[in-house]
């Protein structure tokens, strides 16, 4: 397959991936948007997630137990925020 023909099925997938919402999955809508709706909860929310990724959990380096817990973390947020998201 030439690369640009690979590159344009690639780009039709990720729209039509993005083409579905929460509801058409059966999940529920989350509304997160007032986590960070003012400059200082955005500042909150950002205080927040940097002190569990960084001085919480402490060091993650690839493959060690601390590394599953921060990937966890940011797919929970990630999963907040998005209608899909899954760990790769």
């Amino acid at each position: 397959m030439k690369r640009r023909k690979l590159f344009s099925v690639m780009a039709g997938s990720a729209l039509a991936a993005t083409t579905f919402s929460r509801k058409s999955y059966g999940l529920p809508a989350q509304n997160t948007r007032h986590l960070v709706e003012s400059p200082e909860k955005r500042f909150y929310y950002l205080k927040k997630m940097l002190a569990k990724l960084c001085s919480d959990l402490g060091p993650h380096p690839s493959g060690s137990p601390e590394y599953e817990l921060a990937a966890n973390i940011v797919k929970k947020e990630m999963d907040a925020a998005l209608p899909l998201t899954e760990l790769d």
